[in-house]
């Protein structure tokens, strides 16, 4: 089970940030989000956007293969660091509303006062 699902299980809303560019991230799909070798997963590189491009018939300016080829350093990266027990999932749950904090808070200061 995905720590995502865990969090959904346990009723956190997990916000995931707003991707303005989503044709980028559907070619990072496409191209491939890594690539397997011998020691592992290593990011692909501009032969692989090279042969996509290719393929596809599309051709990315430099800062569109750039950034596809980041997100895969991204996905490379955060994929080592998961194996790890410790690893905090790589989204956070939503804030609580400013009501539930600011109550939360003169509940604590509460508290406190009546220890005294």
């Amino acid at each position: 089970m995905s720590r995502a699902e865990v969090a959904d299980m346990q009723g956190n809303r997990l916000e995931y940030p707003e991707v303005t560019i989503q044709y980028l991230v559907q070619i990072f799909y496409q191209v491939g989000a890594a690539k397997s070798t011998g020691m592992g997963l290593v990011a692909i590189d501009w032969r692989d956007i090279l042969a996509w491009q290719q393929v596809a018939g599309i051709s990315l300016s430099p800062w569109e293969a750039e950034n596809v080829i980041r997100m895969s350093k991204e996905y490379v990266s955060q994929s080592v660091d998961s194996q790890k027990a410790s690893c905090p999932a790589p989204y956070v749950a939503a804030p609580p509303a400013k009501g539930d904090v600011a109550k939360s808070m003169l509940d604590g200061l509460r508290s406190l006062s009546k220890k005294r």
